[in-house]
């Protein structure tokens, strides 16, 4: 008789009682709490540890998404994934487990999964993020849902003044904190080693990825990264990350808007009021990522690129990429010369008037092609300065790809997120037209990634070499076309923007 996978577990909190899939080889669990339900004088505090039950936990379903306003019917990433479907609440914070463990003393890898979606939208439970093809690979899989938006990231000085830590704005993190100590404490009752975890995570999933290794929370608790379409050295985290001052500013702002008057008085408001009113200030105030992770001094002590260029984030190997056809509109655009500068030196001080040089913004057309080509120059510049960055600080070795394989049924190319049916397997969920080289190509990405989270390298047998990024040697892995390393430089504006979070001029505002 053919052995089982777990459905059964014992951990600290509980038993826990799960069941198998539909050949009885990997046991999944939904719906697991991994903290105390944020909910009434709970909202917009840390995370409490999830008190231990008695008698057994029926985790069969997942839990509900975090609140969010839901993708429009019929619009680009809502015929992608399709999530809308799936409950909502306040009540958010469950996770998921996928093991092929037989017996709880396999001491298994781990891989937890972190959710994109601007720190707005999105859960660890959408049908895109399934874990089986990772236990099938031996690893125990774990995904989670966190406070998200306005619940998840709203800083004010009365929330700073009531937290014994004085920080306020991050709970959205903490939550993903709390969730990785959680996995910490109970993954060994799920056959996973509590010591080999690797954390990734796609878009603002990858910004996360990005934080928990900049945070001295998470210390010990993480053995090897992957950041896909964000994260790195570079502008998109100098944009997300604001000090925590600048958070409570926004956070004041968001409650006038609304008409409170006070914390207290948010806090009796229902959570779908509240939900309704972000989905309004955000169409108001069009920032990109008005609610983020800030600089809190608990959670993170210093912006993520000060510390990467200090070299105080942790060192583990990493795996970070991009697609090549981001393409991702945000904020507004400026397009003459004047705007578009002052928008700029913000980022660039001193090296403004060289950026422009590169960019060519004494045209229109050229500034116009910039915006066009921002986010996917973005990305390849924060990957390739991180990776630049631990070849430096001689660290453990970080590998770069580049996803450029067009998706077919569309003319969208290489999308932001596209990459997610390849790499959780998951294509047959998608609408598209896929061929025997789409399976072919998401068999090869899995493996990759699935030998990164054994070993702490993507090699393995039958798999064309994937060396890792130095200077001497700036080479990345291209998952279509070449489907092999080559050299990658990326475009001049990236090549700059790279140059430059590196450290390789003086040339940040105020730099002396």
């Amino acid at each position: 008789m053919r052995e089982v996978a777990l459905t059964k577990v014992t951990t600290p909190c509980g038993v826990i009682v799960g069941c198998n899939d539909e050949d009885s080889q990997v046991g999944v669990f939904r719906g697991i709490p991994y903290a105390k339900p944020p909910v009434g004088e709970l909202r917009w505090r840390e995370p409490q540890p999830v008190e231990p039950w008695e008698g057994e936990y029926q985790a069969l379903k997942f839990g509900p998404m975090a609140m969010q306003f839901r993708q429009q019917e019929g619009s680009f990433y809502h015929r992608e994934w399709n999530a809308n479907r799936m409950p909502m609440s306040e009540d958010c914070l469950y996770l998921n487990v996928w093991t092929p463990a037989k017996d709880p003393e396999e001491k298994l890898p781990v891989a937890v999964w972190i959710h994109g979606g601007g720190f707005r939208t999105g859960s660890g439970s959408a049908p895109a993020f399934d874990g089986y093809a990772y236990a099938k690979r031996g690893i125990v899989f774990v995904s989670f849902n966190y406070r998200l938006n306005g619940f998840g990231f709203l800083a004010h000085p009365e929330l700073t003044a009531e937290s014994e830590h004085h920080s306020s704005g991050n709970y959205g993190m903490l939550d993903q904190v709390c969730a990785l100590r959680w996995v910490k404490e109970n993954i060994a009752a799920f056959g996973g080693d509590p010591q080999h975890i690797t954390i990734f995570g796609q878009s603002s999933g990858a910004m996360s990825v990005q934080t928990l290794v900049c945070s001295d929370l998470t210390r010990g608790n993480i053995q090897r990264a992957i950041m896909q379409s964000a994260g790195g050295l570079g502008i998109s985290v100098a944009r997300m990350t604001r000090t925590l001052e600048t958070a409570e500013q926004r956070g004041e702002e968001y409650l006038n808007y609304m008409g409170l008057s006070s914390i207290e008085e948010a806090r009796k408001m229902s959570a779908q009021w509240l939900c309704d009113q972000f989905a309004k200030s955000d169409a108001v105030y069009n920032v990109q990522m008005y609610f983020a992770p800030n600089v809190d001094g608990y959670a993170l002590k210093e912006d993520c690129n000060s510390i990467v260029r200090a070299g105080k984030h942790h060192d583990i190997p990493y795996i970070v990429g991009s697609t090549k056809n981001e393409n991702w509109k945000t904020g507004k655009k400026s397009f003459d010369y004047h705007s578009f500068r002052s928008n700029m030196q913000e980022l660039f001080g001193d090296a403004t008037d060289r950026f422009l040089e590169v960019v060519g913004a004494d045209s229109p057309e050229r500034i116009q092609e910039y915006w066009i080509n921002e986010f996917a120059d973005h990305m390849y510049a924060g990957a390739a300065a991180w990776c630049t960055m631990q070849d430096r600080l001689g660290r453990t070795p970080s590998y770069h790809y580049l996803f450029s394989h067009p998706l077919p049924g569309d003319d969208s190319g290489a999308f932001h997120g596209c990459e997610h049916g390849y790499v959780f397997q998951t294509l047959l969920r998608n609408w598209r037209p896929f061929t025997a080289r789409d399976y072919e190509l998401s068999n090869r990405i899995c493996d990759y990634w699935s030998n990164f989270m054994k070993t702490g390298n993507p090699n393995g047998e039958g798999l064309a070499e994937w060396t890792s990024y130095t200077e001497e040697s700036p080479c990345a892995m291209e998952f279509g076309g070449r489907n092999e390393m080559f050299p990658y430089s990326g475009s001049p504006v990236s090549q700059f923007e790279k140059a430059f979070f590196q450290g390789d001029f003086k040339a940040r505002k105020g730099a002396e």
